[in-house]
């Protein structure tokens, strides 16, 4: 059972393990991982930074985590054939929120995850042969600064093997006891005195230096599940029978745990006003019997995974009012059962779907209060006449389409400058605009003006000048059109991250423009 954490002040609280990395001298592989709680300053100072745990003496022996400014996480490996840094996005971790953190390394490849999800990685290589650099725990050291952290530690744990995303979330919440590869293990149990014993059996145990007791921890650990059952929020959900989980406000923190997805014959989930956080899980498109789907209110960041596809009998997808980023998955577009979809409230970022006019049988669709850009596709006047749809505090461009402009509400359009046409006149020569957004993902919208009717072709290229995708090639009537590209070829597949080049030839006038990528 896991019952007590340590606290640390970030005021020379640390725990050392004298000799440390003689654990994972010249190993092929390791991992580090354990739990954290941040409290430190969002300060983008190396002064402010907070050290998590691992080796670190700046030469040969570093392999460790650590707190940068604007709650960034740095893993990194050095060893005498290099140095390999991972550094995540902004706010990657929240304040006063438990999260799971680990760090692997399998000989070619670092990966650093976050609760469960990678959150970066980078090619790596080399081993650590200092065997007398301690491990530390609440502080970390950079030439006479220490980075102290002021927070919570819980669970940490070193391997000698690089563990796969599955193993990671399986000893995410488990009291580990002689897992394969464990070769150190500070549960912090103890609750009183200044030794943070060993517990993988290696006798590496660890002195306290002014780190104090606290009884606020990750999970508690002591729901025993059989077999045919999940462990959900300390509670046992039989995997054949759960067909409805109801768990409205029902004060949830931390990350949705993945092995929710193993409850295969869920029909109903509502994880409503809780205080959940991190990104949703992708195991949810193992949920394919769901037809309604609830995470209103909570707290969750990331993108929306593109396995949500998967849920083809979904009638409700109700996402809103999250901190949830980047595109909205062209995946959604599949969805042709949905009857509402809530959007709203997000970080969502890049143009409507095209494929919004697919969803024939939504009868409430909201998109408000994200930062979705550029023009609202002419297909969203295929939805149902009764549809009603929510749009206000955007950044859309007119001119919008006819069934939606008189309820579009307020828009940033600082950035529609280029695209807007107003006043209705023809252009007045060819015009090619700037791909809007750009670098984007997974779909941009191209702009561009004809004086007169004539034979159009608009082709993406690749840098080498290979046709990846033609848009249009026909006859076309005067006036300011657009056309969007959904990041494919001409084969419908999507293609990689990259610089490609869009041409327009219009009569005897063109012109070519480049665009990026971001996968």
């Amino acid at each position: 059972q896991n019952s007590y954490s340590l606290n640390f002040d970030g005021e020379s609280d640390y725990v050392e393990i004298i000799g440390g990395s003689a654990m994972i001298a010249n190993a092929n592989q390791m991992t580090l991982s354990g739990w954290i709680y941040p409290r430190g300053p969002n300060a983008d100072s190396w002064t402010q930074f907070d050290g998590f745990f691992g080796f670190r003496n700046e030469s040969d022996a570093d392999f460790y985590l650590l707190q940068l400014g604007n709650y960034k996480v740095e893993g990194r490996l050095r060893s005498g054939d290099g140095i390999f840094t991972i550094v995540t996005v902004e706010n990657s971790i929240i304040s006063e929120t438990w999260h799971h953190l680990a760090l692997t390394y399998d000989g070619s490849n670092m990966i650093l995850y976050i609760d469960g999800i990678e959150a970066g990685s980078t090619e790596a290589y080399g081993q650590i042969t200092n065997g007398s650099v301690p491990l530390t725990i609440g502080r970390l050291v950079f030439e006479n600064t220490n980075f102290d952290l002021d927070g919570q530690v819980d669970e940490v744990g070193l391997w000698n093997h690089a563990l796969t995303p599955q193993e990671i979330q399986d000893h995410m919440y488990a009291d580990l006891t002689g897992e394969e590869g464990l070769v150190g293990y500070w549960n912090f149990n103890e609750g009183s005195g200044d030794t943070a014993n060993d517990w993988s059996g290696n006798d590496n145990d660890g002195s306290i230096n002014g780190a104090t007791w606290s009884t606020n921890v990750p999970f508690s650990g002591d729901v025993q599940c059989d077999s045919s059952e999940v462990e959900l929020w300390d509670e046992c959900y039989s995997i054949e029978n759960t067909t409805v989980l109801d768990l409205n406000d029902s004060g949830l923190t931390g990350p949705i745990p993945p092995e929710i997805g193993d409850l295969e014959n869920l029909t109903f989930l509502d994880l409503t006003s809780n205080d959940l956080t991190g990104s949703i899980p992708p195991e949810i498109g193992d949920l394919t019997d769901l037809t309604h789907f609830h995470l209103d209110n909570n707290q969750l960041t990331g993108p929306i995974p593109p396995e949500i596809g998967s849920l083809t009998s979904l009638n409700g997808l109700w996402l809103n009012d999250n901190g949830l980023t980047g595109s909205i998955p062209l995946e959604i577009g599949g969805l042709g059962g949905l009857t509402a979809l809530g959007l709203g409230g997000n970080n969502l970022t890049g143009p409507i779907l095209s494929d919004i006019g697919n969803l024939t049988n939504l009868t409430v669709l909201y998109l408000n209060n994200n930062q979705l850009a550029g023009e609202i596709p002419e297909s969203i006047c295929d939805l149902p006449e009764d549809c009603i749809i929510y749009l206000s505090n955007n950044q859309l461009c007119p001119p919008y389409p006819s069934c939606v402009e008189d309820h579009v509400g307020e828009q940033d359009t600082d950035n529609c400058e280029q695209v807007s046409i107003l006043d209705g006149a023809l252009p007045i020569a060819h015009k090619l605009y700037n791909a809007f957004p750009n670098p984007f993902n997974p779909v941009t919208t191209l702009h561009y003006g004809l004086p007169e009717n004539e034979l159009v072709n608009i082709t993406i290229y690749d840098m080498m000048g290979r046709i990846i995708k033609t848009l249009m090639n026909g006859e076309q009537t005067a006036g300011y059109k657009s056309v969007q590209w959904n990041s494919t070829n001409n084969a419908g597949q999507l293609v990689g991250a990259g610089l490609y080049l869009y041409t327009i030839q219009a009569g005897g006038f063109r012109q070519t423009k480049k665009i990026v990528l971001l996968r």
